[in-house]
């Protein structure tokens, strides 16, 4: 599992990609063989009505082909981060989950496509 962080108009120092590693981490470790790439952009954004907001969207890559994406948004960027890996995790979940249980149900074969006469 390769994981990229980037900064956009936001400088990423060390302490805050350590924070994004490890969140990664805790949220992705059970299913990281699934994971092909993770990558992690932060930016800053000016709301409209002055206040300043860091954004974290999350893209996780699959190594069967696709990719999930989530954003929030928030006054820190560290609880931007672990808001956007939390759901991640979720929904990550939760599509390994129906693909999984789709694959399963595609291999089943009735008996009288196995060669059993009823």
């Amino acid at each position: 599992m390769q994981l990229d962080i980037v900064g956009r108009d936001l400088e990423i120092s060390e302490a805050l990609n350590r924070h994004a590693q490890r969140s990664a981490s805790f949220a992705f470790d059970r299913v990281a063989n699934r994971i092909r790439r993770i990558v992690v952009r932060l930016s800053d954004m000016r709301s409209p009505r002055g206040g300043e907001s860091r954004h974290c969207q999350v893209r996780v890559e699959l190594d069967g082909g696709g990719a999930l994406v989530l954003e929030e948004h928030d006054a820190c960027a560290y609880s931007a981060i672990d808001r956007t890996m939390g759901r991640m995790k979720r929904v990550l979940k939760e599509h390994l989950d129906r693909r999984g249980t789709d694959r399963r149900q595609r291999r089943r074969r009735s008996p009288r496509s196995a060669g059993f006469e009823a």
